[in-house]
């Protein structure tokens, strides 16, 4: 199946028809994804992301979203990490129905759109059953999830994920489903599993100063990305949460009991302050704030960038 012309690209896959193609596509989530599939894969094999036409590679790997020219080449396996719309689902099962695999994440992938999916080879990965690749937690804290990645044939391989939230989690289950169907030894599956760390401005713990705890996930500030963030931190024990926005994100839904304060830069000042909400012109104004909000074992919830506030990262 063609997914447009790349004769380079084609014909390193034809000098070397061992190597595997994975291609991931999604809304978001694919720079994730392909970092825990170099991080477990690569623990075994050699594993590249794209081309080097000099170096012969077990396994490449290809972001849909980036590239506007696919090689005609059969994908060993497409990963469809997320779809927000009909036209997404259309064009992300389209690639995957012409693939020998495909890998679909059972918690970010509607179930709506998979009426486009003809692939019989399915492999799911999630939160929990029925995916068939799942994680089983047996803890949650600042330091990540411990527990065990559970496979179809019901084998567990036990973790300590330095990563928060459920939604980050994923990608890193995904990532096992591919090692253990690749062979890679378990000790290496779960080696690779916990050298995995956030990326900056995706849920990134650190200290800030009178002991309290500052998240960093100032990398993406949509509202599908805030309330994930939320869910996330949630669970987490804190005498205080306050969350800091970078401006009103419609679709952004807070637990007034979770949350203690929500600040937001309000460059403008066309807000007042009401109730646990306060509204800075200047970040100055809102750091001054904020720092008399700061409590050990607090935690801080950047949506917007101020990471003057944190000292170091914890993981």
């Amino acid at each position: 199946m063609c997914f447009g012309p790349n004769r380079k690209i084609q014909k390193y896959f034809n000098r070397n028809p061992d190597t595997k193609l994975i291609v991931v596509a999604g809304s978001f989530g694919r720079r994730s994804a392909i970092q825990a599939i170099g991080s477990i894969l690569g623990q075994a094999l050699t594993v590249g992301v794209g081309i080097n036409h000099s170096e012969v590679l077990d396994v490449v790997i290809m972001d849909y979203n980036s590239s506007s020219n696919f090689p005609k080449v059969t994908p060993d396996f497409v990963i469809i990490t997320s779809c927000r719309s009909d036209i997404e689902a259309r064009k992300y099962f389209e690639l995957a129905n012409g693939a020998r695999h495909v890998l679909v994440n059972y918690n970010d992938v509607p179930q709506i759109y998979s009426k486009y999916l003809k692939n019989p080879n399915i492999i799911t990965y999630g939160d929990e059953m029925p995916a068939n690749y799942y994680f089983e937690n047996a803890d949650y804290d600042l330091e990540g999830w411990k527990g065990c990645f559970v496979t179809p044939d019901n084998e567990r391989i036990p973790a300590h994920i330095h990563i928060l939230g459920e939604h980050n989690l994923r990608p890193i289950t995904m990532a096992v489903a591919l090692g253990h169907m690749f062979g890679v030894p378990k000790d290496k599956i779960i080696e690779g599993a916990e050298s995995i760390h956030p990326l900056m401005g995706h849920l990134k713990p650190g200290r800030g100063i009178n002991g309290s705890i500052v998240v960093d996930d100032s990398a993406d500030t949509s509202s599908i990305s805030v309330n994930l963030a939320l869910r996330a931190i949630y669970p987490l024990e804190a005498p205080s949460r306050v969350l800091v926005l970078g401006g009103l994100t419609p679709g952004v839904k807070i637990d007034p009991e979770l949350v203690s304060q929500v600040l937001v830069m309000d460059p403008m000042g066309v807000h007042e302050n009401k109730g646990a909400w306060y509204f800075f012109r200047s970040e100055v104004d809102l750091m001054a704030h904020l720092a008399k909000r700061m409590e050990e074992g607090g935690i801080v919830l950047l949506e917007y960038p101020l990471l003057g506030i944190i000292d170091s990262y914890i993981m």
